[in-house]
This record gives structure tokens, sequence and C-alpha cells, in this order.
């Protein structure tokens, strides 16, 4: 059996991931990837500590910094996903407001 050998997405300077595994951090075009963003990943987030949500492009081969969320944690992220009416334009996330969730 040949398997394809495995391809980087991410900058290797942070620690990058998804969430919950039944959610897609694809586009429906599969132009984009995104993903969480934090400068740890050996202990759980304090509150007020944010991570980054980030944006790939595989065409263009780029990343983007899109906003920071309080939100989230290792085993769910923030809930990020492609909104399912713009699922190649448009993602929601869960964030804090004034640390009220």
């Amino acid at each position: 059996m040949k398997f394809s050998p495995p391809v980087q997405l991410t900058p290797s300077d942070s620690h990058h991931f998804f969430g919950y595994y039944s959610v897609c951090p694809w586009s429906k075009n599969q132009k984009y990837y995104t993903c969480l963003e934090s400068e740890f990943h050996h202990r759980m987030p304090r509150k007020r500590e944010k991570a980054k949500i980030i944006l790939l492009n595989l065409e263009q081969k780029t990343h983007e910094f899109l906003i920071e969320t309080n939100a989230w944690n290792f085993q769910q992220g923030s809930m990020l996903h492609w909104f399912p009416s713009s699922p190649n334009n448009c993602i929601i996330f869960n964030d804090l407001d004034n640390d009220i969730p």
C-alpha cells in the first residue's frame, strides 16, 4: 500500500489545531483551511488567554491572521466552522463578550 508523504500546512513557529472531530476545517471548495494558533500546547489555557484564528489559502500558499478568540480549549477549539450557507467565505466561532460567554 502506498501513502502520500505528509505536507505541512501551517507555519512552524506556533502550535496549530482545529478542534472537534465532527467539524471540517476545509472550505467547501477546498481552497481554504482554517485553524487556531496558540503559543503553547503543554497546559490548559488560562482566563483571558486568546487563540488566533488563522486562514490558510492553499492555492496561494499563504496564511492570514483573522481575529482572536477568548472562548477556546484544545479539545473543541472555538467550535470554529464554515457557515453552511456561505461555506467558502464565511466562518463562525465562539468568543466571549466582556468575559461573558
